[in-house]
C-alpha cells in the first residue's frame, strides 16, 4: 500500500451493478494504464495523491488488468509480521470474543442454566486452546 499520484482520468460508460463508474487512470511511476472504479469521476483530482494498492485481476474474457483500490489509511491494519501493540490487543479481545459466545452457545444448546463462572472457565480453556494452536509452530 502507498500513495498514488493521479495523471490521468478516462470514465468508461460500463457502471457495475453498484451504479459505480468504472475509469481508465493513470499513476505517476505506474508503466501501464490502470481500472478504477468510483461512484463518482469528477471528484478525482488529477495531481492529487490517493492511497491504496494495486492489484492484478483477469477479466471474464482472461485479460490480466491492473486494478487500483483506494484504501483509507486509518483503515489499514498491519499483517502479523508487524506485530504492533493495537494489533495484538485487536487480536486477543477478537479470540475473547470468540471464546464467549462459543462457550455461551455451548450451554445454551444443551439448554442449561449455569453460573457466569462456569461459562467463564470453559471461555478461558477456548481461549488458552485457541492461543496455543495459533503459536503451535508448523
Amino acid at each position: 500500500m502507498q500513495d498514488y499520484k493521479l495523471t490521468s482520468i478516462r470514465a468508461t460508460d460500463f457502471k457495475d451493478n453498484h451504479n459505480n463508474v468504472w475509469c481508465d487512470v493513470s499513476f505517476d511511476g505506474v508503466s501501464e494504464p490502470v481500472k478504477w472504479v468510483v461512484k463518482d469521476p469528477s471528484k478525482l483530482v488529477i495531481g492529487e495523491s490517493y492511497y491504496g494498492t494495486l492489484e492484478e485481476k483477469t477479466s471474464k474474457a482472461g485479460k490480466i488488468y491492473m486494478k487500483f483500490k483506494k484504501i483509507q489509511k486509518e483503515e489499514y491494519v498491519p499483517n502479523r509480521s508487524g506485530d504492533s501493540t493495537d494489533w495484538d490487543e485487536r487480536q486477543r479481545l477478537i479470540m475473547a470474543q470468540w471464546s464467549i459466545q462459543t462457550a455461551v452457545k455451548h450451554f445454551d444448546d444443551k439448554q442449561l442454566e449455569v453460573p457466569a463462572t462456569d461459562v467463564e472457565k470453559l471461555a478461558s480453556s477456548l481461549y488458552d486452546m485457541a492461543v496455543r494452536v495459533a503459536t503451535r509452530k508448523k
